[in-house]
């Protein structure tokens, strides 16, 4: 198993998902007797429903070690077997207590007093069993799992679903689905009937099952949940499991709690008190929130027993997550209970551990507008959610949530709960498809695509013409229009397309080729902010195996290095091994026994981004053949000693580079980092640049004690003329998040650390020496961007760091590395004046600014893995560097640096990185009151939303586009005609989702703005005429549909008279499509005809768009009765089909089967005709 430094609860983990309460009895003898064990389980099931009986010690064994740590587990063994169980399985979190049934007592308690969780050695069977049920009292108040989720403000709303604030939010869009879907029949009778198979056999549940079934009311809810009945408990064990189909089929029984809890929400402010048992690991993960939710219904006492929660509620924090006092409808009598409603979040105030040795939190009630959640919430809902929430948005959250299995049993099922001919069914075969081949199960994914092609075909068919909408992916009010041919055969006739069948082999490419797409969009991801570990703000990440065991102490002082590690129980695992192929950013340090190092994996051993093995044994002989290692150590504290001095060497020689020619002024990475140190330089003076660097490098080094003191350290010490001083000292977290921030570019790290940035290079600029001065460096660079440096010698070059350089030739090589480069040893020649400063305790060691640009002189090959090259700089040179990056510079102009560095990010293609500074611009206050500032940002939603339009990504568009709209609307009149490009595109976005009365409602808004201006923009009320015109169409209204279709021809042709192009054509061939289906088919005979005049002019004789005309000019004689014509003009279309296909040709056959139904037709006019 796996286990990260920094934990955190996960949806639907491992658990015994079958039995639906949470308290499992196993029961262990070798000779049970029958009679005897059959009267007892009776007795026990009213206590705790399921038991499981064991004969074989390591079967059982097996079983225990196999549940989840949210199980828990009450054992019963015999004395014997006890002995053989116990020591195993007893420090397991899922094993509760353990009672030892035997004759021989005396004996037996001796072996078992050394393990505290047998709580009694019995040999009456009725005190066992008496005693295991005044114990479980107990036990099911404060030993049961406490499902949390936490959540750290700043960290960004987007964060993967692995991370932390992403579990805590991704909780709160769950809770928020299921209250909203309403259940039905079917629900709740699954529900049902899993309740009495699980409780079969179980008398009293059954009779309870039976009274709820006739008896039940909404009002009656808080009474059921407070009996110790089958509800409360499968209820209990579903959200404390987190099963969420059993939270599903419960979901109408959840909204009945919420509506009661409402009812009587408290009106007063309440401390309230919980007890809970909870491991140091659960510990930790409450310790590292600001916000916390609870993943159940929190009951809570005023009576203090034995306190671990202490909750402070103010009845003014509630916005839709209320709390009651529910005493007057409680089980427990003359218990004061309150009950705070599932998903309640509660901002974390202390953590203290009393002189009795309990530890005491202290939390008070929030809200979701607290801790930057609004936002992040609204976000994130609005990218799941659009029209009514149904089951299929429930399986978007879990798709996003990672949960692949689970959000495919939901579009099922929402398949089999709809209509055979229901539009929504094709996108869920789509999507059902998609799904498949996320799981890797291509031949499911195939059947699935089969599916929605034939549907898709068949919808065609019946629709005969389908017209694309035009979409304004710029911000201004021009709009260019594409419309693309679709077929339209006859009413009843077999279409010509192809889509109703599916090539197999050719699918399965196709697919090969959507799984890379994935791949590569994966491996992007790693690079976003959004997908990055909360801690990951440094070069490297250490991977320690378990067995190398560490003290709290060790284990602050590795982190106190290292900030981001993971621990493994053995590094040579698969499961290790796939975990080191999704690390992209990081450089990994391996920390393992010398056992796995004797047996290393190839694939570890030979791992690109490994840097470095240390193995942890009490041996110091030892020699291990790869070239990574560095040394055995006896105990961590020693090892991390030795990784003090070995990262700021290993941190040294991830120096990155760029080169370009030296005339090249697009967008490369050269001209980017210019243009990003230009933004990261500039002044920013109404904001506490100061108190936002602290406050992130605080939140990025939560519960890392040696770096927040020296965060503290430079708090309270830090003055801009010591920059450099600090940037020197490689223990800190300055050098080590600065160093991986310019390494790999992350935007948002640099955008935090201007503060410092901007002193530190001010400082190195104003430190100038007269003399002209040659330096040296040696580093490795990837034979791939070798090969690109050779191709630009005489080009310009630029190290992208703070660069340390040495006044003599260095003696040492950069360590060996896994990376497949080229060794390179750089003379740079820096002229007179050059900014630079020496360091003062290492005279022959110098230091320069970062972004500083090159002349390459000459690249020399010394041998095949060495090279030699000749750099130099000056005046000259630098201003050939910010003339190449002028025009970038310019596009990324703005009112203040965070407006700048999002548009950089769109410049640069960084759409996540985009995404990111965008929500901070969103509700930022300094945007907010700039007019300019709003109207960059609206630009950027915009640019975002027209990215998800063209990825697919149709709902993550819309929510950018609306908030495009919300942004422009703080500057501009609702009806200003620059809004029409958000207007049509958010209608273009509903059309897809085929929800098309909105998109209808936004397409007339566009069309309607821009019609009636002083000075409309006639290429945009066209694109605007020609989509309202399709969602006309999808919604049957043909004849409408054909006076926009009219419109949209009519100012083509006024704008370009003289156009005889395939958008032409298009135009013409899609107001025929309407046209036949208003069953105008004269009018669409004649415009078919235009448009094939059209064709005939601008297209190759082999196109097969003509084919189609043809077709559908045959479809519209048909419809006339001038069969003869008809079947002539399809005789054309195979003509001109069998240019580029066979005769075998599905569509040729199709059309070759129409042409027999017009010689039948024609056939029974000419008889007609005669008689």
């Amino acid at each position: 198993m796996t286990s990260i430094d920094f934990p955190y609860g996960n949806f639907d983990e491992k658990s015994n998902d079958k039995q639906v309460e949470l308290f499992c009895l196993i029961w262990l003898d070798s000779n049970p007797n029958a009679d005897e064990t059959l009267n007892a389980e009776q007795k026990l099931r009213s206590i705790i429903n399921s038991v499981k009986k064991f004969q074989d010690v390591k079967q059982c064994q097996k079983y225990i070690e196999e549940c989840s740590h949210k199980d828990r587990l009450i054992l019963i063994v015999s004395g014997q077997l006890g002995r053989e169980l116990v020591p195993p399985i007893h420090l397991l979190r899922q094993v509760t207590s353990v009672y030892v049934y035997c004759y021989d007592t005396k004996r037996n308690k001796a072996w078992s007093s050394a393990f505290p969780k047998v709580k009694a050695v019995l040999n009456d069977l009725d005190e066992l069993i008496s005693r295991i049920g005044e114990d479980h009292d107990i036990q099911k108040k404060v030993d049961e799992p406490l499902p949390i989720h936490i959540f750290t403000a700043g960290a960004g709303a987007g964060q993967s679903t692995m991370g932390v604030n992403g579990q805590f939010v991704f909780s709160q869009v769950l809770i928020d689905c299921l209250l909203r879907l309403k259940s039905n029949e079917t629900d709740q009778t699954e529900l049902i009937d899993c309740c009495q198979t699980e409780y079969k056999g179980n008398k009293m549940e059954l009779e309870n099952l039976r009274e709820f079934q006739t008896k039940y009311t909404s009002g009656q809810v808080l009474s059921w949940y407070t009996k110790e009945t089958f509800f409360y408990k499968t209820l209990n064990a579903a959200l404390r499991k987190q099963n969420i189909h059993m939270i599903f089929l419960f979901r109408k029984f959840i909204s009945d709690i919420h509506q009661e809890l409402k009812k009587y929400q408290s009106e007063k402010i309440l401390t309230v008190y919980r007890g809970q048992m909870m491991t140091k690991e659960e510990l930790k993960i409450v310790n590292y929130g600001k916000a916390v939710s609870f993943l159940n219904f929190t009951r809570s006492s005023d009576s203090l027993e034995r306190v671990l929660f202490e909750i402070k509620a103010d009845p003014k924090m509630v916005t839709s997550k209320p709390f009651a006092d529910i005493s007057k409808h409680s089980d427990y009598h003359g218990e004061a209970e309150v009950l705070f409603m599932i998903g309640s979040i509660f901002r974390l105030e202390s953590i203290e551990r009393n002189d009795i040795h309990i530890w005491v939190i202290k939390m008070s009630l929030s809200s979701d507008e607290e801790h930057g959640l609004k936002q992040v919430l609204a976000y994130m809902k609005g990218q799941i959610e659009s029209g009514e929430t149904n089951l299929r948005t429930l399986g978007k959250v879990l798709w996003k949530m990672g949960k692949f299995d689970l959000a495919e049993k939901y579009f099922v099922r929402l398949l089999k709960e709809r209509d055979s001919t229901d539009p929504l069914n094709s996108i869920l075969y789509e999507e059902l498809g998609e799904l498949a081949a996320l799981r890797g199960d291509y031949d499911q994914s195939i059947q699935w695509h089969q599916k929605f092609l034939r549907l898709k075909n068949s919808k065609e068919t019946d629709e005969k013409n389908t017209m694309n909408e035009t979409m304004n992916t710029t911000t201004s009010t021009s709009s260019t229009t594409t419309s693309v041919k679709s077929e339209n055969p006859a009413d009843g006739e077999s279409a010509t397309t192809t889509l109703g069948g599916i090539d197999t082999e050719q699918f399965k490419e196709w697919l090969k080729a959507y799984i890379k797409q994935k791949a590569i969009a994966v491996a992007e991801q790693q690079n976003s902010i959004m997908r990055r570990h909360p801690k990951s703000v440094e070069n490297f990440c250490y991977i320690l195996e378990k067995q190398c065991s560490t003290s709290d102490d060790e284990q602050q002082t590795l982190r106190g290095i290292i900030n981001l590690g993971f621990t493994f129980d053995d590094v040579n695992s698969e499961e290790c091994i796939k975990f080191f192929r999704v690390i992209q950013n990081e450089r990994i340090i391996l920390i393992l026994s010398k056992t796995s190092m004797d047996r290393i994996a190839k694939q570890i051993r030979n791992e690109t981004f490994l840097s470095a093995i240390y193995v942890i044994d009490s041996s110091k002989e030892n020699s291990f053949d790869s070239k990574l290692y560095r040394g055995t150590f006896s105990n961590i504290s020693r090892l991390c000693r030795q990784l003090e001095t070995d990262l700021p060497l290993l941190t040294y020689e991830l120096t990155s580079v760029c080169s370009i020619p030296a005339d090249y002024a697009k967008m490369s990475t050269l001209n980017y980092v210019l243009t990003l140190k230009d933004i990261l330089i500039e002044t920013d003076a109404k904001r506490n640049l100061k108190k936002e660097m602290i406050e992130f490098c605080r939140e990025k080094y939560e519960g890392n004690v040696v770096q927040l003191k020296y965060i503290s350290e430079f708090e309270r010490n830090y003055q801009s003329d010591n920059a450099i001083q600090w940037y020197l000292r490689h223990e800190t977290f300055l050098y080590k998040m600065l160093t991986r921030a310019l390494r790999i570019f992350d935007a948002d790290i640099l955008y935090k650390l201007r503060y410092f940035i901007q002193h530190l290079h001010r400082h190195l600029e104003s430190s100038t020496e007269t003399n002209a001065l040659r330096v040296y460096r040696t580093i490795r660079i990837r034979k791939g961007l070798m090969e690109k440096m050779k191709n630009y010698q005489n080009g310009l070059f630029s190290f992208n760091e703070f660069l340390f350089v040495d006044k003599t030739q260095p003696k040492t090589e950069p360590s060996p590395v896994n990376l497949d480069s080229k060794l390179v040893h750089f003379r740079i020649d820096l002229a007179a004046n050059t900014p630079r400063h020496v360091i003062s305790t290492k005279p022959n060691e110098i230091l320069l600014t970062f972004g500083m640009v090159f002349h390459l002189e000459t690249i020399e090959a010394i041998n095949e893995e060495t090279y030699s090259v000749k750099l130099t700089t000056s005046d000259k040179i630098h201003k050939a560097g910010q003339q190449i990056s002028k025009d970038l510079r310019e596009a990324v102009r703005g009112p203040f640096p965070l407006v700048r560095i999002a548009k950089l990010m769109w410049q640069r293609d960084l759409y996540d990185d985009m995404e990111y500074f965008a929500s901070l611009l969103i509700n930022d206050r300094q945007t907010i009151e700039d007019e300019s500032a709003n109207m960059s940002l609206g630009g950027l939603l915009h640019a975002l939303g027209g990215h998800c339009y063209e990825t697919k990504q149709y709902d993550k568009g819309l929510v950018h586009f609306q908030n495009a709209l919300k942004v422009y609307l703080r500057v501009l009149p609702a009806d200003d005609i620059k809004l029409t490009p958000s207007y049509n595109n958010i209608g273009s976005i509903y059309h897809k989702q085929e929800l098309n009365e909105k998109a209808l409602e936004y397409h007339q808004k566009a069309y309607d703005i821009q019609k009636n201006s002083t000075h409309p923009d006639l290429e945009s009320v066209s694109a605007y005429a020609g989509n309202i015109a399709s969602v006309l169409g999808k919604l049957g209204k043909y004849k409408e549909a054909v006076k926009y279709s009219e419109m949209n021809l009519k100012i083509q042709q006024k704008l370009h008279p003289n156009k005889e192009t395939g958008d032409m054509a298009a135009k013409y061939y899609n107001l025929a499509g309407m046209q036949y289906r208003a069953q105008l088919f004269t009018e669409a005979l004649e415009n078919y005809k235009k448009c094939l005049e059209i064709e005939l002019k601008c297209h190759s004789a082999e196109n097969p768009t003509v084919a189609v005309t043809y077709h559908s000019i045959g479809t519209a004689l048909d419809k006339l009765g001038r069969f003869q014509e008809a079947k002539e003009a399809v005789e054309k279309a195979i003509e001109r089909l069998l240019r580029t296909k066979k005769e075998d040709d599905k569509d040729i056959q199709s059309h070759r089967a129409y042409i027999k139904q017009l010689e039948q037709k024609l056939w029974m006019k000419n008889l007609l005709a005669s008689t």
